[in-house]
């Protein structure tokens, strides 16, 4: 297969675009959008937390706040935790049988093992020929050839299977287990683990490495995505008004 045509596909796969020109729309499935979103989503999460724990401190005015509201408190923790452990579940999907449809890291590394025999470093150099000495510094990393580079040094089999590694930690393993378990099947009595904030953070942590390596490696793109795009000031701003202005029930 055609280097060229196999980038675009890695490509949309993890944005949803075709190039990574600015201008286009990311895909709701791509891989990037999903872990914006996660990380977003637990930012808001903690900032409601972490406003309770401080209004708590004034017990005289506690009771008036919408954090002392152990219904809320119940529903929010119900909602991070399930949309969480959903996010870790798409990202880190293993479909076995190669290319599938579910967008995962996992998915994108099982085919680029699987077409790692059309990438050398002549090919992948020859893509960045515009930056042939820095791809060439990329591709040291994805062969793991150190000094000894050649023309025909290849994708490491080793270098995919680290990565992966990292998508099937035991924080990872148990959040896939509470989605399948308790999230689709509401079986609680065979999940014997605790959903806590720091295993969810531990997830976060390897995806995004993950996510950055292959940005940067494949695609030349050192960037800090994986950080919210949220304030806390934004997420509290009008934290006082009902969440509708008007609803059916």
């Amino acid at each position: 297969m055609d280097i060229e045509n196999l980038f675009k596909k890695w490509e949309k796969y993890l944005t949803g675009k075709v190039d990574h020109q600015p201008g286009q729309v990311l895909a709701n499935h791509s891989v990037m959008v999903n872990i914006q979103r996660m990380v977003n989503d637990d930012f808001i999460f903690r900032t409601f937390n972490d406003a309770g724990f401080e209004m708590s401190k004034n017990k005289d005015n506690y009771e008036k706040h919408f954090c002392s509201n152990e219904h809320l408190i119940r529903a929010l923790t119900k909602w991070h935790q399930e949309t969480q452990s959903l996010y870790v579940r798409r990202l880190t999907e293993d479909s076995g049988k190669g290319w599938k449809d579910t967008c995962s890291l996992m998915n994108l590394l099982t085919d680029i093992e699987k077409n790692s025999c059309h990438v050398n470093r002549k090919s992948f150099c020859d893509f960045y020929k515009n930056e042939e000495a820095y791809a060439n510094a990329m591709f040291d990393s994805l062969s793991e050839s150190g000094a000894n580079r050649k023309t025909s040094d290849k994708i490491s089999k080793n270098y995919i299977k680290q990565l992966k590694a990292k998508l099937r930690t035991l924080e990872i393993l148990e959040v896939r287990a509470y989605t399948d378990q308790v999230v689709a099947h509401s079986d609680f009595e065979s999940f014997g683990g605790n959903l806590s904030i720091e295993k969810i953070q531990k997830c976060h942590k390897s995806i995004i490495e993950v996510y950055r390596d292959i940005e940067l490696n494949f695609f030349l793109r050192g960037s800090d995505f994986g950080e919210t795009t949220l304030s806390k000031e934004l997420v509290l701003q009008k934290a006082d008004k009902p969440f509708l202005e008007r609803y059916a029930i």
